[in-house]
């Protein structure tokens, strides 16, 4: 790469720009982040004006690697540029956010409101990465609420949902993006444009999961948690044992004064759902209890 980018220097600036925005694309994984970002000065010294396809393709290496901070400042260089971000750049900028080391939802939080200033819808997925951050720190119902502020879809005092005739097979479709499972390695496969509704559909809930989560996570919600499941059953989706055993997860990370003590109330709410789920949410509690945080 460092061959080509030294025969590329006589060519025309946009062949020696998109020398370059190839070589990071090249760079993306294999290479340390600031190495990838080097290639960015060397490209400005030369008195070349990146693109926007160049920094979205170090947005995504930033996404790879977990660079929240170069995610950030990327994204304000961008507008200085002159560029409006696309919505693919916020997702990779808060893919980058929730995938540091230093994970902060805030961040993430501030990216989402950018993007809403400045009339960028950010799909389901890249809002269900902040939310499981924000449960894994046990802050409780704050984020939930910033998001609720953000979309009025998710919020059920200013929306009326229409429930869906007949039974819906979406819980067993539905994964719990925000408790357990990894933050893919390139989240290219969701950012493309090519998502479908009813993957559209499945985020929303999955979303709505972990709001009611950081409701029973937060021990001062607890009004909300009802009007939450109503949200599931408008979206055709019956609440599971799964919720609930994450619900009691959130429970015990909790951080503030009264969600761990709020695993009652859980316990409560699946009895009343199906009593046949209490028992495996009983022995749940037990083993949430016995291990450490």
């Amino acid at each position: 790469n460092a061959a080509r980018i030294t025969h590329a220097d006589g060519c025309l600036p946009k062949w020696l720009e998109r020398v370059y925005s190839t070589t990071m694309l090249a760079c993306k994984e294999g290479v340390p982040l600031p190495q990838t970002l080097a290639l960015l000065t060397q490209l400005r010294d030369k008195g070349i004006r990146p693109s926007a396809h160049t920094y979205s393709i170090l947005l995504g290496a930033c996404a790879h690697h977990g660079g929240s901070q170069q995610a950030c400042m990327l994204l304000k260089d961008m507008k200085a540029e002159g560029f409006a971000p696309f919505r693919m750049d916020y997702e990779l900028a808060i893919a980058a956010c929730t995938k540091s080391a230093q994970a902060s939802w805030q961040t993430a939080l501030d990216v989402l409101r950018d993007a809403d200033a400045n009339g960028v819808r950010v799909r389901w997925l890249s809002k269900i990465y902040m939310m499981r951050v924000a449960l894994r720190n046990g802050v409780g119902w704050e984020p939930a609420a910033a998001l609720m502020e953000l979309d009025e879809e998710l919020d059920h005092q200013n929306t009326k949902h229409k429930p869906r005739k007949g039974k819906s097979d979406t819980t067993a479709k539905t994964p719990m993006w925000f408790v357990g499972m990894p933050l893919p390695n390139t989240p290219w496969h969701y950012l493309s444009d090519d998502v479908s509704e009813e993957e559209e559909q499945r985020g929303k809930v999955a979303l709505l999961e972990a709001c009611f989560c950081a409701a029973a996570q937060d021990g001062g919600c607890n009004d909300r948690l009802v009007p939450l499941l109503e949200q599931l059953r408008s979206c055709g989706v019956s609440p599971s044992a799964k919720l609930f055993e994450h619900a009691l997860w959130a429970c015990k990370r909790s951080r503030t004064p009264h969600g761990r003590s709020n695993i009652g109330v859980v316990l409560d709410l699946c009895q009343k759902e199906d009593a046949a789920l209490l028992p495996r949410l009983r022995r749940a509690a037990r083993c949430h209890a016995q291990r450490p945080i």
